[in-house]
């Protein structure tokens, strides 16, 4: 196994010895092996740690959301796995920017006049924090939104353009925004424990009010069809992250919700 000096070890991954240094104090980047003699050095583990740290930088993390984020999902592959979904939609985006700047420069060019709209668009083009924050972020961490989208791709609920084409579409999303929908579905699960509480059945017509809520707040990311909203229901049904989750409304939330999501969608979706 290869071992370094903390000088090699630097220059080995073009970071500077005094950010090494302040990554050891904050408990961020500590050397694995220590010799008798006190020297201590680099390994292998740590290099992988040191670009999991730098890949996060470059995201747009402070160094204490880095801590917090390693800490919790210290699986590689998955790190991985949520670098390239990442980087995908920061492709996405840069080729937006991309098109947005040719019409802006085409303009100017042409009668030496700017769209101030394709101005406010190049703004949206260049913010990459929302997104990120969602795809890394505390309350979802970027593993398990990885998980559960392969699990829409590979049941045929959904096809990667439309996975896309969601994770695109959230990146002009401002905190409010973000933080609306997130209440939007923390009352309508709230609604659905009192339901419960209240001997309704699924398909009681005050039920399937909140269920309209609940699927109005699923098309702020895309438009499900019957089948796709089938199968979100499938999703929570199958996937034991949605039944912690949802006990922590009601015990009986998950099927509940369950049975009333596959009613709208016969009843109401085609």
């Amino acid at each position: 196994m290869a071992q370094w000096y903390i000088k090699e070890f630097g220059k080995l991954a073009n970071v500077s010895v005094r950010a090494l240094h302040h990554y050891d104090k904050l408990g961020l980047l500590k050397p694995s092996i220590r010799l008798p003699n006190g020297y201590r050095l680099y390994a292998e583990t740590d290099l992988l740690r040191l670009q999991q740290i730098l890949a996060l930088k470059y995201f747009g993390f402070e160094l204490s959301e880095v801590q917090a984020l390693l800490d919790k999902e210290p699986d590689a592959l998955k790190h991985f796995c949520a670098q390239r979904q990442t980087i995908r939609n920061q492709i996405m985006q840069l080729e937006n920017a991309d098109q947005t700047l040719s019409g802006i420069i085409d303009m100017l060019e042409r009668n030496g006049s700017i769209q101030w709209k394709q101005i406010i668009q190049l703004i949206g083009d260049y913010r990459m924090t929302t997104e990120t924050k969602m795809i890394w972020g505390p309350d979802l961490d970027a593993t398990k939104q990885l998980e559960y989208q392969q699990y829409l791709v590979d049941t045929g609920l959904a096809t990667q353009k439309q996975i896309d084409d969601c994770n695109l579409k959230a990146q002009s999303w401002s905190e409010e925004k973000v933080n609306g929908i997130k209440n939007e579905q923390d009352s309508l699960l709230k609604a659905l424990a009192v339901a419960i509480d209240q001997n309704l059945r699924p398909t009681d017509k005050a039920v399937q009010i909140q269920i309209r809520k609940h699927f109005d707040t699923i098309k702020n990311f895309w438009t499900p069809d019957k089948k796709t909203y089938q199968g979100l229901a499938k999703l929570y049904d199958e996937h034991p992250d949605f039944e912690k989750f949802l006990a922590t409304y009601h015990l009986q939330l998950k099927p509940f919700l369950v049975e009333a999501m596959t009613v709208f969608a016969e009843k109401e979706l085609s």
